[in-house]
């Protein structure tokens, strides 16, 4: 019975003696942890119909200098809701941006002055005084022409749908659109509080 126990003993003891030196083999040659990389910030809803109205062009995101390296896009900051700061791809360099001819700091990203000039189904215009996004839709189907607006706007500031949620904006549509959604801030359909369109 004794030496029945004592072997039971040593071959726990091997057992666990394996798997300790397993885990410190483990533990010494395992390979390097990769440094984190950077989340991407363009990530865009999948939209899946309706058009876009034309995306806008940029600088390209990187350039190459003589020596060879690569110089980032350029970046703006603005602030979010909570008063913090989001870096953006700067819309101003984009080639499609207009500033409003009347009204200095008024700057139409996506649609441009007059939107009926282009058909567009949409107008996105920021205001650099308080630094918000006034997105109008202006043409049914309400909900297909928002999420349109919307995969345009995070193309054009390069950001994430939580990012975009932080946004100072407004989503409407005028009365001669839709009478009943008329007034209301409509929100992104991807946050928190939007109207379900």
């Amino acid at each position: 019975m004794d030496s029945q126990k004592t072997l039971w003993t040593i071959g726990l003891s091997i057992i666990v003696l394996l798997i300790g030196g397993l885990a410190v083999f483990v533990v010494i040659f395992r390979p390097p942890t990769p440094s984190p990389t950077q989340v991407p910030t363009n990530t865009t809803p999948n939209t899946n119909s309706g058009q876009h109205t034309g995306s806008a062009s940029f600088p390209a995101t990187a350039t190459s200098t003589s020596g060879g390296t690569s110089v980032p896009a350029p970046v703006m900051t603005i602030m979010v809701v909570d008063g913090s700061p989001l870096q953006v791809r700067d819309f101003k360099q984009s080639s499609t941006t207009v500033e409003h001819p009347s009204a200095p700091g008024h700057y139409y990203i996506a649609g441009g002055v007059n939107p009926t000039n282009n058909n567009s189904p949409y107008s996105i215009l920021y205001t650099e005084s308080d630094q918000s996004f006034n997105i109008t839709l202006l043409a049914e189907p309400l909900d297909t022409v928002r999420k349109n607006a919307e995969a345009e706007l995070l193309q054009i500031l390069g950001v994430t749908l939580y990012q975009a949620c932080t946004l100072v904006y407004e989503v409407s549509t005028p009365r001669f659109v839709n009478q009943f959604y008329a007034g209301k801030n409509l929100g992104f359909s991807f946050c928190p509080g939007a109207t379900s369109l």
